[in-house]
C-alpha cells in the first residue's frame, strides 16, 4: 500500500473534508468525489465481485484468519481502492473508549486467529440452536472487530 495513507485524513480527498466531522469521500481507484456517486459505483463493482466469490471463480483460500479476510476484501473491493485487502495504517475509533482493533499491536490478528480457532472447533452440523446462537455471536464479535482493520 501506497505511504500516503499515514493518517485519517489521508484516506480523504482534502478538498472534500468537512471541517465539523473530519469525513469525507475516500480517496478510490475512479478519482470519483461525490460520495453518492462512489457509493453507486463501489456498490456496483463490489456486487459483481460477490457474485464471483459465491460461485468460486475468486481463487480465496479458506484459512479462516487475517488473510483470508484481507483476501475477501481485496477481491471485494479491488476495482474501487488502492488498499483493498489491506490493513488500515491508521488507528481509528468511534470516540473515546470505543476503538477498533488495533493493527500495531497485533490485536486484530489475535481476534482474527480466535475467530479461526473457533470456526474450524465447532461442529457446525451437530451444534444446538442455543449453542449456535451463542457461538454464532462470538464469531460475529471476534470477525467484527477484526475486520474492521480492513475499512476506514
Amino acid at each position: 500500500m501506497a505511504s500516503q495513507f499515514d493518517s485519517w485524513e489521508s484516506y480523504f480527498y482534502p478538498d472534500t473534508i468537512d471541517p465539523l466531522t473530519g469525513i469525507g469521500t475516500l480517496r478510490n481507484l475512479y478519482d470519483e468525489r461525490d460520495a453518492r456517486v462512489l457509493s453507486r459505483m463501489e456498490y456496483t463493482d463490489t456486487t459483481v465481485r460477490a457474485v464471483q466469490l459465491g460461485n468460486g471463480e475468486a481463487d480465496v483460500p479458506r484459512t479462516y484468519d487475517g488473510a483470508h479476510l484481507r483476501a475477501i476484501h481485496g477481491h471485494l473491493f479491488q476495482d474501487v481502492y488502492e488498499w483493498a485487502g489491506e490493513y488500515r495504517t491508521v488507528e481509528m475509533s468511534k470516540g473515546p473508549g470505543r476503538g477498533f482493533g488495533e493493527v500495531r499491536s497485533g490485536e486484530v490478528d489475535r481476534y482474527l486467529s480466535d475467530a479461526r480457532q473457533l470456526v474450524t472447533s465447532t461442529d457446525w452440523t451437530k451444534i444446538g440452536r442455543n449453542d449456535f446462537i451463542a457461538t454464532a455471536s462470538t464469531l460475529f464479535a471476534y470477525v467484527n472487530t477484526g475486520g474492521s482493520a480492513l475499512s476506514v
